[in-house]
């Protein structure tokens, strides 16, 4: 009975299981959805597919987001035809994310059980399926490009194709793309060149389809190049400090399968767990290099994926980029699995052939179970703290429409940074103008909340572009500064406050103590984002302005 359960689970074949686990994975989302909140990006997305135009999504949004705009066209439809924000958004995703899950449950050469329980790990089901963004279509690419990579010389196209929606669907999917290009490129020189053919090349269709792959990604790589006036958020750290983030290259292949090291910190660098973690990070890579040289795979998993890292490093590198990470890693074993006849490297057979212990046996076997384990961990504490913990934004657009005040004039709480030092809130330097650098161009919650209104609902938000309801993301200068306080005061002293504004940039002869007692706390919210095991809390208030102030504050 133990040989044939043993059997059924390391089967390849397909049968009522995979059907179960499709209709399950599908379901599933589809109930948690129902409870998660769409976080600001997720909004984002929508905003933009909303108000932009078609010729701006193409071809100007791109410069400002850093992505490609084949998800924002593909909301498009749904958002300016007027579709239910929250429905058409995760309907949509769930049928790209259920697409690749079908292609997987089969399509793929792993063995039963792992088919059937990768669907429900982390980043295939919270962070790609639940949360909705370009991410579903990065997950889609991978598994077609891994079920057409074996045949990939016979019938290039069911290959060149996924490679195009790799391209086409995020920033970092061109630079993987790029990488399993210059492989495959190598390749087919190499080939032609050993069997001496070169002339063949001139009438190879491969080479014609990768001149195409180059000119569409060419074509994409000059629709999101970043303009110059592009605000780059946490993107302009100095080459000494990314130098130093080396270290990302043990910890971000470890912590996309099962380490615990990132968190909802950017790239978090505390000391903490590094060690180990590098440890651990160090013995995959080795395992990685001899797994993929041992089958003749180590330049197509090597090149793409150092390039998609160092490009990270010292480029960009966020928490919620460590999926593309898992995305890949599945690419490469498949692509190995899908050969005829995977090989084992020579010195994993002459160590477990001389370990004798039980217990080291037994040992080995609960640590890859707990291993195994633990992405499903990660998506059972995120789902249920989805389902119990609000976001806060849906809540916050309810009790706006409940309470009538769509009607009245609402400022949207601005970004700004510090001039130096820590965050610390202090009653008599928080509004100080020495202290901090406005940036009134972007309202981000704005965008968040924006896509639950029929129009722009804050007056304060995009106000020189008002039918535009997505961040943009520009560059903020005095003179913007300057401006956009000055349209703002026309409207006189808002008679509500998305969370506390500095309002003292706007109105002058205002102190912090004036703010403190002209507004009351009306409401206050709670949203919350998640991953993996940590969270992230933030407040949300709405403040109302007194009766007797109503009216004031507009220039004589």
């Amino acid at each position: 009975m133990k040989a044939e359960t043993k059997k059924l689970l390391l089967s390849r074949e397909r049968g009522k299981a995979e059907l179960i686990v499709f209709i399950a994975y599908m379901i599933s989302v589809a109930v948690i959805g129902i409870f998660h909140e769409p976080w600001f990006d997720e909004a984002q997305a929508w905003s933009i597919a909303r108000s932009a135009s078609f010729h701006d999504i193409i071809f100007e949004v791109g410069h400002y987001e850093g992505h490609p705009p084949l998800w924002s066209l593909l909301l498009s439809p749904f958002a300016k035809l007027g579709a239910p924000y929250e429905l058409s958004l995760k309907a949509v995703n769930l049928v790209i994310c259920a697409a690749a899950v079908w292609v997987i449950l089969y399509k793929s050469p792993f063995p039963k059980i792992v088919r059937c329980v990768m669907p429900f790990t982390f980043f295939f089901f919270y962070q790609t399926a639940v949360i909705c963004r370009p991410y579903s279509l990065m997950m889609l690419a991978f598994t077609l490009l891994a079920a057409g990579y074996r045949r990939r010389n016979e019938k290039p196209l069911r290959y060149v194709l996924p490679m195009l929606l790799l391209c086409a669907s995020h920033a970092y999917g061109l630079i993987l793309a790029g990488g399993l290009c210059i492989v495959w490129t190598v390749e087919i020189f190499a080939a032609a060149i050993r069997e001496k053919r070169v002339s063949s090349l001139f009438k190879d269709k491969r080479c014609y389809m990768l001149l195409g792959i180059l000119a569409f990604a060419v074509f994409t790589v000059l629709l999101i190049i970043p303009a110059d006036d592009v605000r780059y958020m946490n993107m302009d750290v100095g080459f000494t400090d990314r130098l130093s983030d080396l270290k990302m290259l043990l910890v971000y292949p470890i912590d996309s399968l099962f380490g615990i090291y990132i968190d909802l910190e950017p790239i978090k660098m505390t000391e903490s767990g590094l060690i180990t973690t590098m440890i651990g990070g160090a013995m995959l890579w080795v395992v990685l290099i001899l797994v993929t040289k041992r089958n003749k795979k180590l330049a197509v998993f090597s090149v793409p994926y150092l390039m998609f890292l160092l490009f990270g490093i010292f480029k960009y590198m966020y928490w919620n980029h460590i999926g593309i990470s898992t995305f890949f890693l599945m690419f490469t074993v498949w692509i190995i699995l899908d050969d005829e006849e995977p090989a084992v490297p020579e010195v994993f057979r002459k160590i477990t052939s001389k370990v004798e212990s039980k217990l080291t046996v037994v040992l080995a076997k609960a640590a890859v179970i707990g291993m195994a384990a633990m992405p499903l961990s990660w998506t059972a504490y995120c789902t249920v703290s989805d389902i119990m913990e609000p976001y806060g934004m849906r809540d916050v657009a309810q009790y706006i429409k409940d309470n009538d005040i769509e009607g009245h004039t609402i400022m949207m709480y601005w970004l700004f940074e510090y001039k130096g030092g820590d965050r610390i809130f202090d009653p008599d330097n928080y509004y100080a103008a020495e202290n901090r650098r406005n940036l009134s161009n972007e309202q981000s919650d704005g965008s968040a909340l924006s896509p639950y209104f029929d129009t722009n609902i804050f007056y304060n938000f995009n106000i020189t572009h008002h039918d535009d309801l997505f961040n943009t993301f520009k560059i903020t200068t005095e003179e913007d500064n300057e401006r956009n306080f000055a349209l703002w005061r026309e409207y006189g002293y808002p008679e509500y406050m998305f969370c506390k504004c500095p309002l003292n940039s706007v109105f002058p002869e205002l102190t912090y103590k004036d703010i403190d007692e002209m507004y009351v706390l009306e409401a206050s919210f709670e949203r919350n984002c998640f991953f993996k095991f940590s969270a992230q809390t933030e407040g949300v208030q709405i403040y109302r302005l007194k009766d007797e102030y109503i009216g004031k504050g507009k220039p004589q």
